[in-house]
């Protein structure tokens, strides 16, 4: 499952790359790929660890679905993190969407300035940080969410074997 996982995430993550203006510097490409193919192959993983323990594929997938779905809502771009409940907070830190996207945006956004010619004060709300900061992604780091994901991966093979 590991080989296909990422050959077709693979094959995924070019063409959005390459489409997207997604920043041509070397270490954020990597950085890209990296979060991609992590992302990826931790969602194969989870699934892996559902489908282990429910006979009935399609309620297997219902699951599954669910789990990306929660994840999804809780991330940090629906529901920004500093909207959330108190009692909801801890949920984006056990989903592995929320790394992924999470790195993704901070390696494509940090100290990046959006092009504008206006001025001095409207120009200076139209920074990658500034985005970060609103949606609370400024305590974060890239490496940080390939550590959380390296975990998850780990974390979801060890219980589903």
């Amino acid at each position: 499952d590991a080989v296909f996982a990422l050959s077709e995430t693979f094959v995924f993550a070019v063409p959005v790359y390459i489409l997207g203006g997604i920043s041509r510097d070397q270490v954020r490409a990597v950085n890209f790929f990296i979060l991609v193919l992590m992302t990826g192959y931790c969602t194969t993983c989870q699934n892996v660890l559902v489908q282990i323990d429910v006979q009935n594929v399609r309620l297997g997938a219902s699951i599954q679905i669910g789990l990306l779905a929660v994840g999804s809502l809780f991330n940090g771009f629906i529901v920004q993190l500093d909207q959330l409940p108190p009692y909801f907070k801890w949920i984006p830190y056990i989903m592995l969407s929320f790394y992924g996207f999470a790195g993704a945006l901070l390696n494509e956004l940090s100290d990046f300035s959006l092009p504008c010619s206006g001025g001095e004060l409207e120009c200076g709300v139209r920074t990658g940080d500034v985005i970060l900061r609103i949606l609370s992604y400024d305590s974060l780091d890239v490496y940080i969410c390939m550590v959380c994901l390296m975990a998850m991966i780990i974390i979801f093979r060890i219980l589903a074997a």
